[in-house]
């Protein structure tokens, strides 16, 4: 009867022991990352590391290195793999639907991060999720942002002194949301100073520059040549072009002298450009937090894969949107010298280091 009963004990802890460890089963989660060498994705994914250092969930990424055949064919690896839930960071946005369908069809949640698929193909997969900053926010900041150093600043910055700004447009990959709707906020905005007189103004030239710091250069070189001193602002859809705006209109002397001056103007707020502000070669960027993008992606799965609701709870820098209600959009803050504290506390939570 003793035998009997010892073996009945140990075989309740054996159960015990193994239920046990399904419950606290640590998930692995599958990053597919658009391509590694883009500054702004790279603290994303690694705000999802550091996020993810106290064992709450295992991580693998991939790099698609700007290919979508490629990303498609290492998400299916990831899914073989086992992974319990996945981050995309997709290439093409495009290809939202063929991801959602491969992760539907091993009930896999899957959060698409900074860029999005269009709402009705999230629509399609009820553990499918968008988490980024609002399409038109970042560039509404940035455009009170130019228009409050022209109440303040309006003689420097008034180069030829008609009382109107001039100035030229970068856009990032003009097929993708985020370049659409931030060069729309900005075209909309001043065109609606211009009717109010608020601030008056006029767009010398708009150009794609693929979101990449080379090709902004190369942009502002021809508008250099074509424009000079005519060019009062830059206005960039983000940090990298405008650190290439930066480049060209340094290596032609616009910093040396108050009177050649150019304001340029960011989104992102990246560590590169912090010493840009420091030195005024920028004006000011737009902070849009890695790290809130991070806690948010990884937080939506581990609370979809425990059974409960995403983000149930969230503060005041978390809003959803969508008809689904299945967006997470994250606050965005204008930075410029004066707080620029504020972006480099975002950017050491997601591993940057002087």
């Amino acid at each position: 009867m003793k035998k009997f009963i010892l073996v009945t004990l140990i075989v309740m802890v054996l159960f015990s022991s193994i239920a046990f460890a399904q419950k606290t089963k640590v998930p692995t989660i599958g990053f597919a990352v658009f391509d590694y060498s883009n500054a702004y994705v790279a603290y994303i994914r690694k705000g999802v590391e550091n996020y993810c250092a106290d064992g709450k969930a295992k991580l693998q990424f991939v790099d698609a290195a700007n290919d979508q055949t490629r990303q498609n064919e290492q998400i299916m690896t990831l899914i073989a793999r086992g992974v319990d839930a996945l981050i995309v960071n997709p290439v093409d946005p495009g290809a939202g639907q063929l991801i959602i369908d491969a992760a539907k069809k091993e009930k896999i949640p899957v959060v698409f991060v900074n860029r999005a698929p269009f709402l009705e193909v999230l629509e399609t997969y009820a553990k499918s999720w968008y988490v980024g900053i609002d399409w038109m926010a970042p560039a509404l900041v940035q455009a009170d942002l130019v228009k409050a150093d022209w109440d303040v600043y309006r003689k420097e910055m008034d180069k030829n002194g008609d009382g109107v700004l001039q100035y030229v447009l970068i856009q990032g990959n003009i097929s993708q949301q985020d370049a659409i709707y931030r060069t729309r906020a900005i075209r909309e905005t001043f065109e609606a100073w211009n009717k109010d007189g608020s601030m008056k103004n006029e767009m010398l030239a708009i150009q794609e520059a693929g979101w990449n710091t080379t090709k902004a250069k190369e942009v502002m070189e021809t508008w250099i040549v074509k424009y000079g001193n005519k060019i009062e602002a830059v206005i960039s859809n983000n940090d990298a072009m405008a650190m290439g705006a930066v480049e060209a209109l340094r290596a032609h002397g616009y910093f040396d002298n108050p009177k050649t001056k150019v304001r340029v103007y960011g989104i992102n707020a990246l560590p590169q450009v912090w010493p840009l502000i420091e030195k005024g070669e920028m004006a000011g960027t737009v902070l849009t937090s890695p790290w809130l993008q991070a806690v948010a992606c990884v937080d939506i799965l581990l609370d979809t894969l425990n059974g409960r609701t995403p983000l149930a709870n969230v503060g005041p820098e978390f809003q959803w949107t969508g008809a689904s209600g299945r967006e997470i959009r994250c606050m965005d803050y204008a930075i410029t010298l004066s707080n620029l504290d504020a972006a480099k506390k975002a950017y050491i939570n997601c591993g940057y280091s002087d």
